[in-house]
């Protein structure tokens, strides 16, 4: 599990994230500490002003949620020999104002972690949601986001089984 954890849960191999630069890294080099996803500001994805798309807003709050989520459930699943399945149900945001330079998104479990635990534990599925609060590279509070997650955990040869059955899953071949 801190291998995992270590690599990010591998967001940072995902086609689109290494695309528009992302960076995955951890609140002061502790690898116990929060992740802290940034979305850097590049000339070739910026709007002509210089400044963020709400797009690009959106994308990091997203990311950064994913990771958030994974950090809250893994351990859990993991505790009880299990892997999880973590599925976006649905998702806020708004937009509270113009990103300029780079963005990262500040992450927090929304609502009762401890029930989803418990849910875990005696269902092996939950909801849990996560609490997103972008900003920019000057501190300004551009966006925020709270998205919805449901996890259901699977012992590996389950798991393993589903993803023979999806071309998508290659990792599971």
């Amino acid at each position: 599990m801190d291998e995992l954890r270590a690599r990010f849960y591998d967001f940072p191999t995902i086609p689109l994230h290494t695309h528009l630069g992302i960076t995955f890294e951890r609140e002061g080099g502790d690898p116990d500490a929060a992740a802290v996803c940034t979305l850097p500001a590049n000339p070739e994805f910026t709007l002509p002003d210089g400044t963020q798309s709400q797009a690009a807003i959106f994308t990091i709050g997203e990311v950064s949620g994913g990771v958030a989520v994974s950090d809250a459930v893994v351990p859990v699943a993991a505790q009880m020999g299990l892997r999880p399945v973590i599925l976006t149900k649905t998702a806020t945001f708004n937009t509270l104002g113009t990103a300029r330079g780079w963005m990262t998104g500040l992450c927090e479990v929304h609502g009762d972690y401890d029930a989803s635990v418990e849910r875990m534990h005696k269902r092996k599925k939950a909801d849990v949601a996560i609490a997103v609060k972008i900003v920019d590279e000057h501190g300004t509070h551009v966006g925020e986001s709270v998205l919805y997650y449901y996890v259901r955990l699977m012992d590996e040869e389950r798991l393993k089984s589903m993803a023979a059955m999806s071309s998508g899953m290659g990792g599971w071949s």
